[in-house]
């Protein structure tokens, strides 16, 4: 069953304002529910931030313009910070995967999702957050093969 519509473009490039005007289409055609939001990569990668504190004491990102580059230890500015490591990029996919292979599957529901890709940008990092990074995470399972398939089709039939 193809429940999913994923949205995805490169950072600050319209993916919210997407999710808006095809969500207010679905909203009347009964696909979704008043109010729901997209799951988002932002989020996960939220949560592999929180991940690599906890692990690493945040050895795979740093918060620019902190008194000192890790000022998080309780977490009191996650959202300012720059991903140093592929580790937290790994630990994004696989969270957001599980949270999209765990969405209920019913008829006459579609789920939203948003995921940031590109050229990484940042002069700090050499993170791989490309689209051939996607794929290769979908062909090695990170995500799992039944939310492709969600999003796809299912291409044996």
């Amino acid at each position: 069953m193809r429940d999913i519509v994923l949205i995805t473009a490169p950072n600050s490039s319209g993916k919210t304002t997407a999710y808006n005007v095809l969500a207010s289409e679905a909203l009347q055609y009964g696909y979704v529910e008043k109010d729901k939001k997209p799951t988002s990569d932002f989020h996960a990668i939220i949560e592999a931030i929180k991940i690599d504190d906890r692990e690493t004491g945040g050895k795979n990102h740093f918060h620019e313009g902190a008194s000192h580059p890790h000022s998080n230890t309780y977490l009191e500015d996650t959202f300012d910070f720059i991903v140093t490591g592929n580790i937290i990029i790994q630990n994004m996919y696989r969270i957001w995967g599980e949270a999209l292979a765990a969405l209920p599957q019913e008829e006459r529901e579609i789920h939203f999702a948003e995921l940031a890709g590109g050229i990484n940008l940042s002069r700090y990092s050499e993170i791989d957050h490309s689209y051939a990074r996607v794929i290769r995470i979908f062909k090695d399972a990170i995500i799992p093969l039944k939310v492709l398939e969600r999003i796809l089709g299912d291409s044996r039939k």
